[in-house]
């Protein structure tokens, strides 16, 4: 062996210079790039699941609004109408635009009532979509016999 070339871990020495094994930079700025491509990949689909649980949440809470409103109908213990109306509801913070339609049905004792519930439009002339929509059927109410 030469005196003057020495193998030491990884490094070797050719004449009083060092010369270190090391990653180069093109090394380097693949693997860069490798993680940025990773990091933009995780932070899309991050976004994308908080997108996903903000549509569950309004799904749900509109559902509550939906149920709370037939749920009041049927304690009314009266039998309503057939039309349509709309109103805001509050719940949860937030403004609800509920529209609710009572129809007839074959039996004279009991109406449908459909459901939808949205988020209230900006302007006058806007037509929110419905973000739930739900259907019952509500029976007229028995009169209490003074017997009973």
């Amino acid at each position: 062996m030469r005196p003057d070339l020495h193998v030491r871990h990884h490094s070797r020495v050719l004449s009083g210079v060092s010369l270190s094994r090391g990653f180069t930079l093109i090394e380097v700025l693949v693997a860069l790039a490798i993680f940025a491509i990773a990091a933009v990949a995780l932070l899309s689909a991050q976004s994308s699941q908080l997108k996903t649980d903000q549509r569950l949440e309004d799904k749900m809470l509109a559902h509550w609004v939906g149920l709370n409103h037939l749920t009041e109908l049927e304690l009314q213990q009266a039998f309503p109408e057939t039309g349509q109306g709309q109103r805001k509801v509050r719940m949860a913070d937030r403004d609800w635009l509920l529209t609710s339609k009572v129809s007839p049905t074959p039996s004279p004792d009991v109406r449908r009532i459909d459901v939808a519930v949205s988020e209230p439009g900006t302007g006058m002339n806007d037509a929110p979509p419905a973000i739930t929509r739900l259907s019952a059927f509500l029976p007229r109410p028995r009169r209490q016999n003074a017997n009973d």
